[in-house]
């Protein structure tokens, strides 16, 4: 699967993708960008209401983020939907709104190998087939 950087400004682009969001029959689309740096999956509070999560309910955690202050999330299991791809996965939910998600690299990561190519402003989705079974010599 591929998806076009979303463009920001004339020299800003990111790999930001549409992704939905289910936990029952209740579900969000959100667009996350794909950060190798996140080390988990992070949502922001209004999908958790849009998934009539109560975010006090998961399991309490603290995250760094890259202004080096430490924020309170919600751990909770959701699944996701990518383009054909669902799988179940934990995210991480932030008291406050944020204008897109993080598809990090536990929940996301390992699901797909990601490729990112900058000069044809795309990022390549490859679904992980952990069928398969991997032999060393």
């Amino acid at each position: 699967m591929k998806f076009p950087y979303l463009g920001y400004s004339e020299t800003v682009v990111r790999p930001v993708i549409p992704v939905t969001i289910k936990l029952g029959r209740r579900s969000a689309q959100y667009d996350m960008l794909i950060d190798s740096g996140a080390d988990m999956n992070i949502l922001d509070s209004e999908v958790a209401k849009d998934l009539g999560i109560k975010l006090e309910s998961g399991t309490l955690a603290t995250f760094m983020g890259v202004t080096g202050e430490a924020e309170t999330v919600y751990v909770h299991e959701v699944t996701f939907t990518v383009g054909s791809e669902s799988f179940k996965t934990r995210a991480a939910f932030l008291a406050r709104p944020q204008p897109h998600g993080l598809a990090g690299q536990r929940g996301f990561f390992d699901h797909f190998r990601v490729i990112f190519d900058l000069l044809a402003e795309e990022v390549e989705l490859l679904p992980v087939d952990f069928t398969k079974t991997f032999v060393t010599e």
